[in-house]
């Protein structure tokens, strides 16, 4: 089973949006307490097909027609409250792609901020925004990032190097 990675550097108060599946939100309830986030969100996003059908795909037991985000927050920094819903409906698109509207939600709650994706892909690069992933070709800028991440296996010690980099960049 792998074990939680740590993200320890990235801010000392801020908001982490993470996506989990349902199978792990226990794992991810403890891996952003044990960072010291505290969830204050959840936000659920009903997929939907180009058509406006639900969009179905695999569950354990269900099959699933929603992604849930975990929206966590350290310290006391400032957001601009009540600027969305916590609920978002939208098509699917790429595999991983998050709908436009997440994006749009997470900037306005915290306007001017500076944004990072973690683990993102190409299709996720955005302007504004810092994105660090294994798959990443165009959108990291940064030879140094970029090593960092060339591998498949990425260790805690080297995601920790990328995000300190990737931050400092920023």
């Amino acid at each position: 089973r792998p074990k939680p990675r740590r993200i320890r550097q990235v801010q000392k108060e801020g908001i982490m949006a993470v996506w989990v599946t349902n199978a792990k939100v226990e794992v991810a309830l403890r891996w952003l307490n044990s960072m010291e986030y505290k969830v204050k969100e959840w936000v659920t996003w009903v997929k939907r097909t180009k058509t406006g059908k639900l969009h179905r795909s695999n569950g354990y037991l269900l099959a699933h027609q929603k992604e849930l985000c975990l929206i966590a927050v350290r310290g006391k920094p400032r957001l601009a409250l009540q600027q969305g819903t916590d609920v978002l409906e939208a098509c699917v698109r790429q595999q991983s792609v998050k709908p436009e509207s997440f994006y749009k939600l997470l900037e306005k709650l915290v306007p001017g901020g500076r944004y990072l994706e973690i683990f993102g892909r190409e299709n996720n690069c955005r302007a504004g925004w810092t994105t660090l992933g294994n798959q990443l070709q165009d959108c990291v800028r940064s030879r140094e990032i970029r090593k960092l991440f060339s591998s498949r296996d990425v260790s805690e010690e080297t995601l920790e190097k990328a995000v300190k980099a990737a931050v400092s960049a920023v």
